[in-house]
């Protein structure tokens, strides 16, 4: 099955665009609950109303063998029948960065994940063509924190912005290497907050899925979503992403079960997304 088939096959079954983040930041998993229990229960209470899960990498390196607890939690997402991705943000040399699409993708059996394509974007790229058959990959194009979106914006190639440089170069250069349909495996993370910004991005890359992170946490606004949407296509192109505000939303409720919060937040999430993209 191609990672096109496995996204609308996802989006089919949920009919929902919301990625929850699984980023065990300090604080946010609930008194007496392991890593390993968190991301399950996490997973158990939020699967009804999202499309995907996003588990960033720096929460789970070193807190278990062979990524034991990462696996895991990418098992309980599939079962549920829910994409998978490992926000890792790879970026190495050639065999390198081999290793690491052979340890995410391979290993840990996730559908995709994010990669940094500088400064060694063909040997990144070049590592992850081997999966993208049935895998994909996000490359960073427009990330949200102010100090990178200052980055993105100023930073010159090629007389042109950081921002746009990588989002041609993902579109006319690299998806070319690969058979698409509606959408190419190899997608972008951006999220601008700005519409011109947005329908630039989307202009430029009509082929690629779109991963929208910081819309909570981060207050990226949810209206940029109408923006970066796909028209005429079954699946919409976006998956958005929110992971502090629905996983330290029990933070509020401390009477309450902290899962039964996670769960209402999530839910209302989902609802204001699909409202906005609908």
């Amino acid at each position: 099955m191609t990672f096109e088939d496995t996204i609308n096959f996802a989006y089919k079954e949920s009919k929902s665009i919301l990625s929850v983040g699984l980023d065990p930041v300090p604080g946010i998993i609930p008194p007496k609950y392991s890593l390993e229990e968190w991301a399950k229960q996490m997973i158990e209470s939020t699967y009804d109303t999202c499309f995907a899960f996003k588990a960033n990498l720096s929460g789970y390196v070193g807190e278990s063998k062979e990524l034991k607890v990462l696996k895991e939690a990418c098992k309980a997402a599939h079962e549920r029948g829910k994409i998978f991705i490992v926000d890792s943000k790879v970026n190495d040399v050639g065999f390198t960065a081999a290793e690491y699409a052979r340890k995410y993708l391979e290993k840990v059996n996730a559908d995709a994940c994010t990669v940094n394509a500088f400064p060694w974007s063909n040997d990144v790229i070049n590592s992850f063509l081997p999966y993208l058959d049935e895998k994909g990959i996000f490359v960073l194009v427009y990330t949200t924190s102010p100090n990178s979106e200052m980055l993105w914006r100023n930073a010159i190639i090629g007389n042109m912005p950081l921002y746009r440089f990588t989002a041609l170069k993902v579109a006319n250069e690299w998806v070319q290497k690969l058979k698409k349909e509606n959408y190419s495996p190899i997608g972008i993370v951006a999220a601008p907050r700005d519409k011109e910004l947005a329908l630039e991005i989307r202009s430029i890359c009509d082929t690629q899925i779109i991963l929208a992170p910081g819309l909570g946490a981060q207050a990226v606004p949810t209206k940029i979503l109408k923006y970066l949407k796909k028209k005429d296509t079954f699946f919409p192109g976006i998956i958005a992403n929110v992971g502090r505000d629905i996983a330290g939303e029990w933070k509020k409720y401390p009477d309450e079960d902290p899962f039964t919060s996670i769960k209402r937040k999530a839910r209302e999430w989902n609802n204001k997304i699909d409202r906005m993209i609908s």
